[in-house]
């Protein structure tokens, strides 16, 4: 072994590390013996853990449903699209299988979220925008020109009940 951390694969020769239970060039299975710890979690059922503190104070893994983590995921893009996206990224990374399923839901949702919250603030704006163009003078906005401030303005006559 050339490092304490480092195993060679017996088959192919590859550098791995001493917690794969597999290579990861030819997926031979490493270590003769004890399992390693990678070994001991890819054996375990796939599922999520909340550690819950036990009496003694060791921590408990307690499975929780992948319902619940796929629904999160879901409403943070709904809510946040512009963080989702990025978290949905990183889940892709991982492992697990369901941490993977769970962050390809996220960034889908996030994506379909970002694009129906763009649409909206975009049709928002343009309303906006036509409201404000409403309090502009008309020759502003391609109406009838406005007088200008020298130009002669017709008299205007009083009602009779007004008149001298």
């Amino acid at each position: 072994m050339p490092d304490s951390d480092r195993m060679v694969c017996s088959k192919c020769g590859a550098n791995n590390f001493s917690t794969q239970a597999a290579c990861w060039k030819c997926g031979a299975v490493l270590g003769v013996g004890t399992p390693t710890p990678a070994a001991r979690v890819v054996s375990q059922p796939l599922h999520f853990a909340v550690p819950q503190p036990h009496l003694d104070g060791a921590a408990i893994p307690v499975p929780v449903d992948p319902a619940i983590a796929i629904w999160t995921g879901i409403i943070l893009a709904i809510l946040l699209p512009t963080l989702a996206i990025p978290v949905g990224m990183v889940f892709l990374m991982l492992d697990d299988r369901r941490r993977i399923e769970v962050g390809r839901i996220t960034l889908l949702c996030g994506i379909v979220s970002f694009m129906v919250q763009f649409i909206c603030s975009v049709y928002a704006v343009k309303n906006l925008v036509t409201e404000a163009r409403s309090f502009l003078p008309t020759g502003a906005h391609g109406g009838a020109a406005a007088p200008a401030p020298n130009d002669p303005v017709a008299p205007q006559s009083l009602p009779p009940e007004f008149r001298p």
